[in-house]
């Protein structure tokens, strides 16, 4: 995990998000191809949008990832980010 501050023009940043979130009704729906699709589709989303993954769990019902951002993008930004753009790849 990685505490360095980070550089703008104009300020210095720390910003790192714990998020959680998990199917609906909680099912166990997360596993074998579908979980190593998801690191993946994540990993490319984040690596897209410039957030830095520091840790990554995907368990069979939910899912942690905790995350370092840019002080421009919003908590709820960067959830509707990750879940909405997962979702449509996994669909897909």
């Amino acid at each position: 995990m990685s505490n360095d501050y980070k550089s703008l023009s104009h300020c210095r940043y720390l910003v790192q998000y714990h998020l959680v979130w998990c199917p609906k009704f909680r099912f166990e729906v997360i596993k074998g191809d579908i979980e190593q699709s998801l690191k993946n589709i994540l990993a490319k989303v984040c690596n897209k949008y410039q957030y830095e993954i520091l840790e990554l769990e995907v368990m069979p019902d939910h899912i942690h990832i905790f995350l370092s951002a840019k002080p421009t993008a919003a908590p709820t930004d960067i959830v509707r980010t990750l879940k909405s753009i997962s979702a449509i790849k996994l669909f897909k």
